[in-house]
């Protein structure tokens, strides 16, 4: 399997992954996006290959940022993960920051 072999795959995966996860049945999107329902399920099953313009409509369709769609799912469980411990890091700098400042107001 080639390189560009493994991008439309991911693509293709994704999309339906990403389609379920929106509750949107091939049709419905197809319908957001002004595309054939046909078409949507070719894509998904590896039979066509889509444009970026047209994943980019599916993208924005379905919510989700274009580059999703070009990574495998371990590549977004571990961009979740970053996003999650970023956020994790600003809160906990917040709640220590309230507490030193609590810390310092009952010495005055």
């Amino acid at each position: 399997m080639n390189r560009s072999d493994e991008v439309y795959d991911l693509v293709a995966s994704n999309l339906k992954y990403y389609r379920k996860k929106a509750g949107l049945s091939q049709l419905a999107l197809a319908t957001t996006c002004n595309m054939s329902t046909s078409y949507i399920g070719e894509v998904e099953t590896r039979k066509k290959a889509i444009s970026l313009h047209k994943l980019k409509a599916i993208s924005e369709a379905l919510n989700q940022p274009i580059y999703l769609f070009f990574m495998s799912s371990q590549e977004q469980t571990f961009n979740d993960r970053s996003k999650l411990l970023e956020y994790l890091e600003r809160d906990l700098k917040d709640k220590i920051s309230l507490l030193i400042e609590k810390e310092i107001a009952s010495f005055r």
